[in-house]
């Protein structure tokens, strides 16, 4: 990214989250292409934040159900 910032480079590739997160972090940050590739994420979560998982368990299910 800072590379980036300083025109030391023009564009970077990477996975969709990486970019995104990168876009978020700078207004000057544009994402031009659509991605190049689907690959499957994951999340890990500790055990002592079993509330916590239950929620995202349900919100991913949630985002499955109506097709997110």
């Amino acid at each position: 990214m800072v590379l980036l910032q300083q025109g030391d480079v023009a564009a970077v590739s990477t996975v969709s989250t990486v970019l995104l997160g990168l876009a978020d972090q700078d207004p000057y940050a544009r994402i031009v292409s659509p991605p190049l590739n689907s690959e499957p994420e994951g999340l890990g979560m500790s055990r002592l934040h079993p509330d916590f998982v239950r929620f995202v368990n349900a919100v991913l299910a949630q985002m499955h159900s109506d097709g997110q």
